[in-house]
């Protein structure tokens, strides 16, 4: 929806989001399924018209206390991925 000098979105946006254990640069990984849960983020069909966004990120990470992972700031990649 069109208000003033910008779009805003009609009424909640709504997201599903899905994530894959951290990798190590080094070792790589086998290629990964990633299925979001969309049924509990749509509940109901969205009001027309409506757009739908697929966009993937990537998070870099860092060895932290104990060996657990920490994600880093401000560092990371996304693209969206298609837009209907």
């Amino acid at each position: 929806m069109y208000a003033k000098e910008k779009y805003q979105p009609s009424s909640a946006v709504r997201s599903a989001v899905a994530r894959s254990a951290w990798f190590p640069v080094l070792q790589g990984s086998l290629s990964v399924t990633l299925l979001p849960d969309l049924a509990s983020s749509f509940t109901e069909t969205p009001a027309s018209p409506f757009s739908l966004v697929l966009s993937a990120g990537i998070c870099f990470g860092t060895i932290g206390i104990n060996n657990e992972i920490e994600q880093v700031k401000k560092a990371g990649a996304a693209k969206i991925l298609a837009m209907e």
